[in-house]
């Protein structure tokens, strides 16, 4: 991909770079991320009403509340409640349950594949 067609990559990637935010953007001297590759997806769930239940945290959102490594702890420290976590649970499960993979530092972000047989198979989408 050309350099100005990455520029976006490149600017998110400073923006973390030497933070504990660094998890959060992929670095695109190692490749792209997996959206680039067309094989991640960001969601969440809605009630009937098309209202976005409570997960602790928007999504795209920099912090510890995103994360699914401790959630239980995020629990106890009253950062999420305990619904919360449970609304979490229930889109892994059917995430999961459809084939997805889930990513420890967000947790509305699934791959459809994993990231290395992804960079092997596939090539990053080009939107011009």
């Amino acid at each position: 991909m050309p350099p100005d067609r990455c520029a976006c990559s490149r600017e998110m990637w400073e923006s973390v770079k030497g933070t504990p935010n660094i998890s959060f953007v992929a670095n695109p001297a190692k490749g792209r991320g997996m959206h680039n590759y067309g094989a991640a997806v960001d969601i969440t769930i809605m009630d009937n009403k098309g209202t976005p239940l409570p997960m602790g945290s928007k999504h795209d959102y920099f912090g510890p509340e995103a994360r699914i490594d401790h959630e239980d702890e995020l629990v106890a420290n009253g950062l999420i409640t305990t619904q919360e976590l449970e609304n979490r649970k229930l889109l892994r499960r059917v995430m999961t349950e459809s084939g997805f993979i889930t990513c420890i530092s967000e947790w509305w972000h699934f791959n459809h594949i994993p990231s290395i047989r992804a960079k092997k198979e596939l090539r990053i989408i080009d939107f011009e």
